[in-house]
């Protein structure tokens, strides 16, 4: 167990090198997994407007399901690096072992009311007709097998809070080629391949996945040897989903807002047409990518605040905080100036038609404005998840989605038309990243005072947590 004890390093050493020595693995593989977002994209684009509006449809429920997976992770990887920070490997393999049977359990639960409801959520997004027909297509085969294809999400996150994120990144970046490489061959039937139009995109999608869930696998069980499959009984299985899902839970409600406001926000730009939910869309795939490193900066900061925790060395919380804020507003500005000359172009390698460019070129001027406050949202939930307050990090995601961003977004669009709704949505993002410091400044101060002491083995008392 010695690779696991010996990753407890995020307790140690310069705090900005170390966050982004962590942070560059996790580029690399978040830009395999927007270049595998972007790439389907891209080969459906070249099915006509219609199976890229079906694209923007399942973009919703794609989210639904991460988000429950994303859940279960970072309750994974909370419990777990702060058992790493506390010297308890034993406690390391039970919850890691525990969060697995945890998602395969609840991934076949949603899997099989998923498939009853697709239709009706895709139907409430807007779509209709043949861009409803594909959407389904492509989605029906996604979600039946979100069971084993959600399990690379959380064994990464168990990977992630050792301290490791080059090896979740290896598997991102493996998975994305894979993705890439079937694609034109399944979509449009390259070689002796038949084309499979957007089913081939869903095939190539869960290929991909299954691949990567045997490869995480493996790496826990063989190489850091977290995994302990001996039966303890249901008493301390129970225990082990119970302090999972304490956190879990608010973040998978946390998750779940953002695709059901994506769903919303797609549902009133379907008032303007299909050329418009297009757009929003091929746009939303290119915020993934132009928000990369603040995506990889977040996250890293719930192992490295949930470790540090766990050590109770409140000094590198803070220090990460502030480097980590100052970083997504920098990013976040270069972004939005890159973005704002680079829209018409970068628009044209997406779509050829008129009114889809115009609207696109327009999404890309507009959205990225808000990219760094959004970037200290994001950093904000992630470093609540890691001192264990997650009702406070699904608050905030509350505040952002329900009450700021899609009523904006409605009065925007109803005032002002797409642009509006663009304009309405900015807007919201600055509200919240505002919200999200004046909260992580409170919270922190509640739960580290200045007088938060260590215990001699070096644990942050217990109480100091119970109390805030």
């Amino acid at each position: 167990m010695h690779s696991i004890s010996s990753s407890a390093a995020l307790t140690q050493g310069p705090v900005g090198p170390t966050l982004l020595r962590m942070a560059g693995p996790m580029f690399i593989g978040h830009l395999a997994i927007v270049a595998f977002n972007l790439t389907d994209t891209y080969f459906i684009a070249g099915l006509g407007t219609e199976s890229l509006a079906a694209m923007s449809y399942t973009l919703p429920v794609v989210m639904l399901l991460y988000g429950i997976t994303f859940g279960v992770g970072i309750g994974t990887s909370a419990v777990i690096s702060r058992a790493i920070g506390q010297g308890d490997t034993t406690q390391v393999q039970r919850l890691t072992t525990d969060c697995l049977y945890l998602m395969l359990i609840l991934g076949a639960v949603i899997a099989g009311v998923g498939l009853v409801y697709l239709e009706p959520m895709l139907a409430f997004m807007g779509a209709t007709g043949e861009p409803l027909r594909q959407a389904y297509v492509y989605m029906f085969l996604w979600m039946a097998t979100y069971p084993i294809n959600a399990l690379p999400m959380v064994a990464n996150n168990a990977i992630r809070a050792t301290g490791d994120t080059r090896t979740p990144g290896m598997i991102m970046v493996v998975a994305a080629l894979i993705n890439g490489l079937l694609d034109p061959f399944l979509i449009y039937g390259w070689w002796i391949f038949p084309s499979l139009g957007i089913l081939g995109a869903a095939i190539a999608t869960v290929l991909a996945r299954f691949l990567s869930t045997l490869a995480s696998l493996w790496f826990l069980q063989r190489k850091l040897r977290m995994t302990d499959w001996s039966w303890p009984g249901w008493k301390p299985i129970a225990h082990s989903w119970g302090r999972i899902l304490w956190i879990g839970l608010p973040a998978m409600a946390t998750h779940l807002l953002m695709p059901i406001s994506a769903g919303l926000f797609t549902r009133i730009a379907a008032g303007f047409g299909a050329a418009a939910v297009a757009a929003v869309g091929a746009g939303s795939r290119i915020d993934m990518f132009a928000m990369l490193a603040v995506i990889s900066l977040s996250s890293v900061a719930l192992p490295f605040v949930g470790q540090n925790f766990g050590a109770g060395h409140w000094d590198r919380i803070r220090a990460g905080r502030r480097f980590s804020h100052k970083f997504a507003l920098a990013w976040g500005a270069v972004m939005a100036v890159l973005f704002w000359f680079a829209a018409p172009r970068l628009a044209g390698v997406f779509t050829e038609d008129p009114e889809v460019l115009h609207l696109l070129t327009l999404y890309l001027r507009i959205i990225p404005l808000g990219y760094g406050v959004l970037g200290i949202n994001m950093l904000a939930c992630n470093e609540l998840n890691g001192i264990h307050h997650p009702l406070q990090s699904t608050l905030l995601n509350a505040i952002r989605t329900v009450l700021i961003f899609v009523p904006l977004a409605w009065l925007g669009g109803r005032w002002f038309g797409v642009w509006g709704i663009l304009a309405g949505a900015t807007a919201a993002n600055f509200l919240a990243g505002a919200i999200s410091e004046l909260m992580l400044q409170y919270t922190f101060q509640r739960t580290d005072p200045g007088r938060a002491a260590p215990t001699e083995s070096g644990t942050l008392l217990g109480d100091a947590a119970a109390t805030s």
